[in-house]
């Protein structure tokens, strides 16, 4: 299991009300959540554009966020409850610090660890088969002295990559439209409203007609370069790493298996 060190935003929100503002303001169904288990869920404005992706944890009496770093400044500012929503909103980002391994044993599952005689919360990430440790900041360092195998960034980069999971920042930001991510499993038709839902709603019914779709191609080829099909522009690439990549690709090019163009060669979509 190689260890790395990668920056996520963490999140806590408490009280009665907690379940019930979160239900309301993300893609996906918490309400059906039951303590030790997660979901993988967007959080969008009203017109159904990405805030973040987040997996979302429920512990008896309070949920954990963890989302993207790039993600954690918009995310707070729009998950902010009133009085009425009877819940708190808590950045953990200056308690704990954030570990990730590549792998995962049980996807959505979260427990109350413990280190050095100190709480951890040990989470199977709902997006990716990777677990996420957040470890109390004074335990961090000897935390990370005490891995089996350390890895490094870049191998995660290979990673995310080849699995096609999109990273704020990176591969998508809040000019995205959910259903452009291609990730339908953090989006539930059945739960009923929340922000952005008429909107997603209206797309995933025409959804034949989304103007471009993030999606993971196979090909070595580097960040930036532009893709064409017939000498027309299909889109660009936005992550690149171990003959993976991750481009954002126009209505018409992006079926599974399309071949298209760079100035290093071709690709395909996988």
């Amino acid at each position: 299991m190689k260890l790395v060190r990668l920056p996520l935003s963490a999140l806590k929100v408490s009280g009665i009300g907690a379940c019930d503002f979160l239900h309301s303001v993300c893609t996906n169904d918490i309400k059906g959540l039951k303590p030790g288990e997660g979901i993988g869920t967007a959080f969008t404005d009203r017109f159904g554009k990405v805030i973040a992706i987040s997996s979302v944890y429920s512990i008896g009496g309070y949920y954990v966020l963890v989302s993207d770093a790039a993600a954690h400044k918009p995310l707070m500012e729009h998950l902010k409850p009133s009085p009425l929503d009877k819940c708190a909103v808590e950045d953990l980002s200056g308690t704990y610090i954030s570990f990730s391994s590549m792998w995962c044993a049980k996807r959505g599952e979260i427990i109350e660890g413990e280190f050095a005689g100190a709480k951890t919360l040990d989470m199977g990430n709902c997006l990716i088969d990777r677990a996420d440790f957040l470890v109390p900041v004074e335990h961090a360092e000897r935390f990370w002295e005490k891995a089996f195998e350390k890895g490094a960034a870049e191998d995660y980069e290979v990673y995310r990559i080849g699995k096609g999971l999109p990273e704020h920042g990176k591969d998508y930001d809040s000019s995205c439209m959910v259903l452009e991510l291609g990730l339908d499993n953090i989006i539930s038709y059945d739960k009923g409203c929340y922000t952005g839902q008429e909107i997603v709603a209206r797309m995933k019914a025409y959804g034949g007609e989304l103007p471009k779709r993030v999606v993971m191609l196979r090909g070595d080829v580097k960040k930036g370069e532009k893709l064409f099909k017939d000498g027309k522009e299909a889109g660009n690439v936005t992550s690149s790493a171990g003959g993976f990549c991750i481009a954002t690709v126009k209505k018409g090019f992006h079926s599974k298996g399309a071949e298209l163009d760079t100035e290093s060669g071709k690709v395909v979509v996988g």
